[in-house]
């Protein structure tokens, strides 16, 4: 049967080891990729996490220099902490784990976008959950690889040869945005010269809940923010009934929360400024909500990661958002704040199969 994950890789997390290469798993077959991390574990009592992700180029070699950003919120029973850099030698994606006795292990599970793509940037959203000795953890989280070029795989790695991997299992999948399977694709717009907006057609009663894709959003205007609106009968609600609430991760300053009322569209929900040096677009996850029920409020979650319009810095939303009317809607339109969505940018709708 067709599904919209198509098996690409399992590799085994031996012991004794700190690295384990998952190489000539990405293709231009696919736009996007989900890994996980499942059930790792250290092979000795840790109460650090294991560092995270580096890339595999084109040629095989794994890619070591400070070429990596991510911002992640670590989440536990005793509060949180913020984990962020512009320029690292590897990307921190939250795993924290000890031995396997002890814990059960950890596990992650990240999107990858745009791998394969020698033009673009690679970009990460991801979320863990383990515990270690001393407690639960868990994390949310954004990433890239800040050169454009081909990426053929990457490597789990820890930094410290006292703590081997004791086990685990890596698993690695196309995201196929099929006709059959549990994700129905309704509509797909691929900007080819820059528009004004762009509009996803086609919510009705057929699902109960829908996603929307954003890959490679690129503006033809600096400074600028996606704007994004519920369409009733395939016209935008502009009217001022939207309201927002989000936290931003950022690699150069502290995260921060936003929240907005009485909108006239969803403000800065997926992205905030993007720009138009080179890699400054951004990718997104949506699930609408009750979209099509005339009795209920259209609500929308988000994950977002992108690089904005400040020399490229890493930023991502967590977030959510409403239509405070009681309408049924049949879809989304986007356009930027001033000036078009540039050549490109791909927008994706898909059905939650019942």
């Amino acid at each position: 049967m067709a599904t919209n994950l198509e098996f690409i890789n399992q590799t085994e997390i031996t012991s004794g080891v700190t690295t384990i290469n998952v190489d000539n798993v990405f293709s231009d077959k696919y736009d996007v990729y989900y890994c996980q991390v499942v059930g790792v574990f250290h092979d000795t009592d840790v109460s650090n996490g294991i560092e995270g992700l580096r890339f595999i180029d084109n040629s095989g070699s794994v890619i070591t220099g400070n070429e990596y950003g991510y911002a992640t919120k670590n989440l536990s029973v005793n509060g949180y902490s913020e984990s962020k850099s512009a320029n690292n030698n590897y990307m921190w994606i939250g795993i924290i784990t000890d031995r396997l006795s002890d814990s059960g292990g950890a596990s992650v599970g990240f999107y990858v976008f745009n791998p394969y793509n020698s033009s673009s940037h690679t970009f990460v959203l991801s979320q863990a959950s383990g515990k270690n000795s001393s407690e639960y953890r868990a994390s949310k989280g954004i990433g890239v690889h800040t050169q454009a070029e081909i990426i053929r795989g990457f490597q789990l790695y820890e930094s410290n040869g006292a703590r081997t991997f004791g086990g685990g299992q890596i698993n690695v999948y196309g995201v196929k945005w099929i006709m059959s399977g549990s994700l129905i694709k309704i509509q797909e717009e691929i900007v080819t010269s820059a528009v004004a907006s762009v509009s996803l057609l086609g919510i009705d009663s057929t699902y109960d809940v829908y996603q929307v894709v954003l890959s490679n959003i690129a503006t033809d205007t600096d400074n600028v923010f996606l704007e994004t609106r519920v369409t009733v009968n395939g016209t935008p609600d502009t009217s001022a009934n939207y309201d927002i609430a989000y936290q931003k991760f950022r690699t150069d300053t502290d995260f921060s929360n936003g929240y907005q009322t009485n909108l006239t569209g969803m403000l800065y929900t997926p992205f905030d400024r993007l720009g138009t040096a080179g890699n400054e677009n951004g990718n997104a996850i949506m699930y609408l909500f009750n979209f099509n029920n005339a009795s209920e409020y259209s609500f929308l979650t988000v994950e977002s990661t992108q690089r904005d319009k400040n020399s490229g810095t890493l930023v991502g939303e967590q977030g959510g958002a409403v239509n405070t009317v009681q309408q049924a809607c049949n879809g989304l339109n986007f356009d930027m704040s001033s000036g078009n969505i540039d050549t490109g940018s791909k927008f994706t709708l898909y059905g939650l199969k019942k």
